[in-house]
């Protein structure tokens, strides 16, 4: 008996106004050099890559799981597909409302889909190129602002600032229950679950400085300070060959992996994002030291990019950012 499983997830991140737009030609992420997919957040981050992860693929598998009453047996499979099927960091980033999860079996096919479509307007637009940004030995296209700009600075929240370093915000698109942070850290924990942790950690620990009175000038914009971000944009595609060929049992008969495949694709500019993701799945039988009073909040370091609901300790989408492989070169 033959099982296709064909995972579809597509998220829609808007943060200008409600607009869509024409992403760029879909392109095989082997052909990039520097930027891979992670399909759970468990897995080790690879310091000279960019990596991105999306939690519609585990919401498909777990599609499958249920509707197999959870008896999934790995047989014979690589860590990938273990942590895919462990994997419950995962739940609660999307309510039931927000995204749709379909399974249907069909003989010896099996159809999981998983998708889902968000605006996330943000009332101001940022300015484009506020600053000349360089990131590693290219100089790229940003957006951000200068100096004390109050309709700005209502979208951003510091969340946390050691140095220019490391330092965490948070941007603040007009749907309340959404955020997107953004996290320079002066080290690279070894995967995104420890590196969101130690996010957590840290907004948690510096949280309890904010209301003194030393430590005004790290939360507030001041005419000295700068935010600087780099435009993002990708439609990339992933054919997760390593998982073919893993062997699973689901209520007891044994199946191949016969196919793993992945398509994300984001814009993050000074107008906002907007994210697109489709994968499809077969399976076949058989510490803070004296700093300034102005702060340069400027990622032109590896850093990391969190989507995610207010409410849900889990984000919906992750991505580390350490090269410009994914950027708007100037």
């Amino acid at each position: 008996m033959n099982f296709y499983i064909r995972i579809v997830s597509i998220a829609l991140l808007l943060s200008g106004c409600v607009y869509e737009r024409d992403y760029s030609e879909v392109l095989d992420i082997s052909q990039l050099k520097n930027t891979s997919f992670v399909p759970t957040l468990e897995q080790a981050i690879d310091k000279g890559k960019n990596q991105i992860y999306c939690s519609t693929l585990l919401f498909a598998w777990n599609e499958i799981r249920e509707e197999s009453s959870s008896n999934i047996e790995i047989r014979k499979a690589t860590e990938q597909l273990i942590f895919i099927n462990e994997s419950t960091l995962f739940r609660n980033s999307l309510s039931e409302n927000e995204i749709n999860n379909q399974v249907a079996i069909e003989d010896d096919l099996i159809s999981a889909k998983s998708e889902f479509s968000k605006s996330l307007p943000f009332i101001f637009h940022f300015e484009r190129n506020n600053k000349n940004l360089r990131f590693g030995a290219n100089l790229v296209e940003s957006f951000g602002f200068n100096g004390s700009s109050p309709e700005l600075a209502s979208q951003v929240e510091v969340l946390f600032y050691c140095s220019e370093k490391e330092f965490a915000i948070r941007l603040k698109p007009k749907a309340e229950d959404q955020e997107v942070l953004l996290y320079l850290p002066s080290k690279t924990s070894g995967s995104f679950e420890k590196l969101l942790r130690k996010l957590n950690q840290s907004i948690k620990t510096f949280s309890k400085s904010r209301s003194a009175e030393k430590d005004y000038w790290r939360y507030y914009f001041s005419e000295q300070d700068t935010l600087s971000i780099p435009i993002l944009n990708f439609n990339l595609e992933k054919n997760y060959n390593t998982l073919v060929g893993s062997k699973v049992a689901i209520n007891g008969k044994e199946f191949t992996v016969q196919e793993v495949n992945q398509q994300i694709a984001l814009v993050l500019d000074h107008k906002g994002a907007e994210v697109q993701s489709e994968a499809e799945i077969g399976l076949v039988t058989g510490e803070i030291a004296d700093l300034p009073k102005s702060k340069r909040i400027i990622f032109d370091k590896p850093f990391l990019v969190v989507f995610k609901k207010k409410s849900s300790v889990n984000p919906y989408l992750v991505a580390w950012i350490t090269n410009a492989e994914l950027m708007n070169k100037k």
